[in-house]
Order: C-alpha cells, then structure tokens, then sequence
C-alpha cells in the first residue's frame, strides 16, 4: 500500500502537467484511455461502496446500544440527514478538513480506550477463546480482498495533494509515507492485541467485541461519529468525478440535488443488505476493484511511466505500449511490479471466488 501510493504521487511529479491531477489523468496519460475509464470506474465504484459502509457501520454501532439492534434503519436515516448537508461543501477541502481532524481525534480516543481495555483483559483473563497462531485456509483471500478495501486510501491521496500549496508538494510524498506507515502498525498492533484478547468473539469489530461496560458504549459512540465525520472525505473523489462527467458546477443547485439523491441511495442501499454483511461486503469491494486501484494500476504506472514520459507511448498501439512491461533490462523494480501484479491477480481472482460462495452458501 505505501508503496504503490508513493509510486502515483511519483508520477504525478514526474509528469508535471497542470491539468494532471487527478489519479485517472495520471493513469490516463501514461496507460491511454481505456485505463484511465476503468480508474474512473473503480474510483467512483470502491469510494461510493465506502459511503455505503461508512452508513452500515456506523447505524449498526448506534443501534446496537438500543433494543439489541433494532433501530438500524431509523439510524441509517438519521445518518443520510447528519452528512448530507456536509456533502455540500464537497469542493471546500479547507473546511472538510476540520471534519476530518474531529473524525481523527474521535478514533484515536477509540484507539487508546480499546486499548487499554484489551491489555487490562488480558492481564486478568489470559488469551481469549480459540486463539490460534495460524489456521491454514485458501479463505485467506477473503481476508486479503477486504483489507484491500479498508487499507485502501489512494483514492483520497490525490485530491489532497492538490490542496497542498504548490511549494510543499515535493515533502507532501514523505508525509503520506510516514502516515501511511502509522496507519498500518495501527491496523497490526490493534487487530492483533483485539483478537488475543477476544478470540472467537471478535468477528467484526474490536469495540463491538468488548465487555459490556460503559466506556464500551462510550467507544462505540465516538467510533459511530468518527465515521459520519469522515464520511464527507471519502465522498470528494468519487462526486467531483461525477460532477465533471455530467458537467454539473459545485455549489449549484443541481449539484446540491444530485448529492441529495446519491446520499438516500447509498442509506437505502445500506438497510437493505443489512449490517450484517460488513465483512462481505468489504472483501468484494476490495476484490473486485480495490485490489486494482491499491496495486494494478500502480504497479503499470512504475512500470510504464517512464516509456510513456519519454513519449514512447504515441509509437505503439495501446497494445504493444502494455507489452513494454515485460522489456528487459530485468531489475529489482521492475521484478517487485510483476510480484505485486501476481499478488492482485490472486486477491482479485480468489477473493472474488470465495466472496461470492459466501454469499451463495451464507458461510
């Protein structure tokens, strides 16, 4: 993931042209066009899946403090009502940033009280039920395709780059780095301390999993509005794609309507697949177009950005050009793209299998 992130902000760098900003001209310019639809397809597809989740995850946290759950789809429109009026300012990064912050310091309150709560579990009760150090299954797939989606955060990157003023550009890159590298010994320390402290009983989330007390409701508070904070950012990359498809000017009233209507779709989307395809549904985003924003089309990016840079790309057919990746002079670079382009084949192919046997088999 870091990798491949550092890998687009290069070549963003690298191609230096005013108008390429986004990642689908980025992938447009070096891959040709039909990449550069199937970037806008995933973007739009895995960012608008991650609205969907973020009403999922959040309604099912609320009300699951109420009646066992039973207000779910009361807490989904709740939901749509609190963010929709945030989606408004979908082209005021300088504001949605402040929500963001308030999203961020919300989940680092979860992330301190949670932890404490699983280090003082297991100093009193030892490791949690069925704790196994390893469980050999192919459904390990599944497991990959639904951290592709929630690791991946590539899509946001881009746009906020290009908030960044023009002179700190060049450092934004190693910024993302260090950030991105918190974010994942965060995912390791915290999942892994949740599940030996919870084992079996941990199958969605580590607040979900903790004893019933009041800092556990406290927790899943703050976690539900961390997600309807963040919720507005995750939106940007995949509405200012759609506001420039149909031609619609932000802040218009028929801008102000088409995020009304997106909103409601993705609440009634979310009620009606049910908080408990979570997991599901995060794998067969992750599998299905994840895992090709995350490691697919970077890994093509390292590997033919500097043909097309050199102009290379206007002497081939589309076809040839992609055909380039397998030129030699052979090295360490270009050896790491083909193992992470056989790694997204495998999640892609895989995970999508043994989502959709899930699904069919509700196992």
């Amino acid at each position: 993931m870091i990798d491949c992130v550092s890998v687009l902000l290069r070549t963003k760098l690298a191609i230096n042209h005013a108008e390429i900003k986004t990642y689908p001209a980025v992938v447009g310019f070096v891959l040709g066009d039909f990449f550069q639809q199937l970037t806008k397809f995933s973007l739009i597809f895995t960012q608008f899946g991650f609205c969907i989740m973020y009403f999922q995850y959040a309604s099912a946290i609320f009300s699951s403090l109420f009646a066992g759950g039973a207000f779910y789809s009361f807490f989904v429109a709740l939901s749509i009502l609190l963010v929709t009026p945030m989606t408004f300012l979908s082209n005021r990064m300088d504001i949605l940033a402040y929500a963001s912050m308030v999203a961020g310091v919300f989940v680092g309150l979860v992330l301190c009280g949670t932890t404490a709560v699983d280090i003082q579990n297991l100093s009193q009760f030892g490791f949690g039920p069925d704790v196994f150090m390893c469980v050999p299954t192919a459904r390990i797939l599944v497991f990959l395709s639904g951290h592709m989606f929630s690791l991946e955060g590539i899509g946001i990157v881009l746009p906020v780059e290009n908030s960044v003023a023009p002179n700190d550009r060049p450092r934004f890159r190693v910024v993302v780095k260090y950030t991105l590298t918190g974010v994942v010994i965060l995912y390791i320390v915290f999942g892994v301390l949740g599940y030996m402290a919870y084992g079996a009983v941990l199958t969605n989330s580590v607040v979900q999993a903790l004893p019933p007390s009041l800092i556990k409701n406290v927790m899943q508070c703050l976690l539900g509005l961390s997600l309807l904070f963040g919720y507005p950012i995750q939106f940007i990359p995949a509405i200012q794609l759609v506001d420039k498809s149909l031609d619609i000017q932000d802040g218009s009233t028929r801008a102000n309507l088409m995020r009304v209507v997106l909103n409601i779709a993705f609440g009634v989307a979310a009620a009606s697949i049910g908080q408990e395809t979570i997991n599901l549904f995060a794998s067969f985003l992750g599998a299905f177009v994840g895992v090709h924003l995350m490691i697919t089309l970077p890994a093509l990016l390292a590997l033919l950005g500097p043909a097309a840079l050199d102009g290379e790309r206007e002497n081939y057919s589309s076809f040839h050009f992609l055909l380039l990746i397998f030129k030699p002079p052979y090295n360490v670079k270009k050896i790491k793209c083909y193992v992470y382009l056989l790694l997204a084949l495998v999640v892609w192919v895989g995970g999508m299998y043994y989502t959709i046997r899930s699904v069919l088999t509700g196992t």
